[in-house]
């Protein structure tokens, strides 16, 4: 991961392995009631949270802030 195409592939692999896992599941598995960080949470929005991280880390949004010095805005899942 030190090298912009090896983030890219791991970026990469990771997304297309929830995307399959993702076409596997029912609406109802979706709908299903999970447990994060002690906050419970239907699952359809546990995968909206680990986009919005990936954004974040992976899309090199915080590492960007603090190569220019910057303190980056705070993140949270919930």
């Amino acid at each position: 991961l030190n090298s912009r195409a090896g983030l890219r592939g791991f970026v990469d692999a990771a997304f297309d392995h929830l995307a399959g896992t993702l076409k596997g599941q029912t609406p109802q598995v979706r709908a299903e009631m999970t447990e994060v960080f002690g906050n419970r949470m239907p699952r359809w929005q546990l995968w909206d949270e680990i986009h919005s991280h990936t954004i974040w880390t992976a899309g090199q949004t915080v590492a960007n802030f603090r190569k220019h010095g910057m303190v980056p805005p705070a993140f949270s899942f919930f």
